[in-house]
């Protein structure tokens, strides 16, 4: 129990999700679309304030890179963490380093 105790405590405390960015697959004429969710995390203790400040422009950011993904970038076994990466050096900036981790939370293809 302690151990998971502590475990807890090095995690990010605070989480704010950013739900149901849809967007179109580049390179399929708008015949794929793509839908994710995820949930941001940080230890700042004013983190969710300031994702929620910023939430148009994360969304945008999210809605940018994901709408850059071919069909063959999403199939790749590494697509997610690929794109984790991206958002979070993309959030990062506009956040000034806020974000420790980004959970996909949802993630289709359609």
């Amino acid at each position: 129990p302690a151990a998971r105790e502590a475990g807890k405590l090095r995690g990010p405390k605070f989480k704010v999700a950013l739900n149901k960015i849809i967007v179109n697959v580049s390179g399929t004429m708008g015949t794929r679309l793509m839908c994710a969710s995820f949930t941001l995390a940080g230890n700042s203790s004013d983190f969710k304030a300031t994702v929620e400040e910023n939430t148009d422009q994360l969304r945008d950011i999210a809605a940018s890179v994901l709408g850059s993904k071919t069909i063959t970038d999403l199939e790749k076994p590494e697509a997610r963490n690929l794109i984790r990466a991206e958002l979070l050096s993309q959030f990062n900036a506009v956040l000034g380093g806020a974000v420790q981790e980004i959970y996909i939370t949802e993630f289709a293809i359609q």
